[in-house]
């Protein structure tokens, strides 16, 4: 395996992925300006898909390309977590409109910003596993299940069930609202 520059390794599979949320969503937040209803309504949906696949499903493409490579561990994971960060950045800057701050930062923290980089820890955790049982099939001598990828998968498993299956949800927003309530009031 050989290893690339950095600009081979880490951001030209990146740049990939960041530009095509990016570009989503900006097609997607002005699809509404299309007079034709049929039109409006296909571009907003491929370009919301695209823009949902960007964004949690990323790192099943930077995670291998950037293995393969020669990314080291931080590396690949920081490339993972740059398009989903960035996503929460603009969403937390978007209630920062309305709420304070502090507030603002605080939304970071819901549910669905939480599972967001909780699963792609996951996806990095299979494409890991994935990896290392491609370079195991390729004669190298590298053990395919390890620690890490495991407890990121089976955490964003309790992750879904807590923030979702757990009495529907419900319990993490009480658990989330009353967590804005003690530090901001009411």
């Amino acid at each position: 395996m050989q290893r690339l520059n950095f600009s081979q390794r880490v951001l030209k599979p990146l740049v990939f992925v960041f530009l095509t949320m990016i570009i989503s969503r900006i097609v997607y937040f002005n699809s509404r300006l299309i007079d034709n209803d049929i039109l409006y309504q296909t571009i907003a949906f491929t370009s919301g898909a695209i823009h949902f696949v960007s964004i949690e499903f990323g790192a099943l493409l930077i995670y291998p390309i950037a293995y393969f490579n020669g990314s080291g561990r931080i590396e690949r994971i920081v490339a993972c977590l740059i398009t989903p960060a960035v996503w929460n950045c603009i969403e937390i800057y978007n209630v920062s409109e309305t709420f304070s701050f502090l507030e603002s930062l605080y939304y970071g923290l819901n549910s669905l910003a939480l599972l967001t980089f909780i699963g792609t820890f996951a996806l990095m955790g299979v494409s890991e596993l994935a990896c290392r049982y491609k370079m195991k099939k390729r004669g190298s001598k590298i053990k395919i299940i390890t620690p890490t990828p495991i407890i990121c998968i089976i955490g964003h498993f309790i992750t879904i069930y807590l923030t979702a299956v757990w009495g529907n949800g419900a319990h993490w927003f009480y658990l989330f609202k009353n967590g804005y309530i003690a530090l901001f009031g009411n």
